[in-house]
């Protein structure tokens, strides 16, 4: 199901959590790039952790950019679902939220335990350039970072 790209979604948290909570055989979830408010997305964190600890069937979530309004909100939500003990979630992809690389590199490793993929980067750069770069996240510092500081992210890593 891909509801990314919905710049309406504040207006429809109500709506969403409902899908969540209802529709409880979705597989694939994308509710990346949604501009989605600091305070909804601090509602729809708890209710995607709940629906996964009672059973829904989501395999791989896609939730790209939303959570750099909130450092703290995106590691919260992980440490919340990295405790749900069983679920079926195999990949979390969380692009553009964390900006330092020793912080995605811990979640990875937090996951990686739980036979659950963490894709937290992808390279940013054309197919013309794709001869000049290489896949590592050291060519990814640039402009299109999230806001985050890295002190906030550092705090609240530990």
């Amino acid at each position: 199901m891909n509801i990314q790209d919905n710049k309406s979604i504040n207006r429809a948290i109500p709506e969403l959590i409902s899908f969540l909570q209802t529709c409880v055989n979705v597989k694939y979830l994308n509710i990346s790039d949604l501009k989605m408010k600091k305070k909804n997305c601090k509602k729809v964190c708890p209710v995607i952790v709940d629906v996964l600890a009672k059973g829904h069937k989501l395999e791989n979530l896609n939730w790209n950019y939303d959570l750099q309004c909130s450092s703290t909100a995106a590691f919260e939500f992980l440490e919340a679902l990295k405790g749900v003990e069983k679920m079926e979630l195999k990949k979390i992809t969380m692009v553009g939220v964390f900006a330092l690389r020793e912080n995605r590199k811990t979640i990875r490793q937090k996951f990686e335990g739980r036979n659950i993929v963490a894709e937290l980067f992808v390279p940013d750069y054309t197919d013309d350039e794709i001869a000049d770069h290489d896949d590592s996240e050291e060519e990814s510092q640039n402009e299109n970072e999230p806001s985050t500081t890295e002190e906030q992210e550092q705090e609240d890593l530990k």
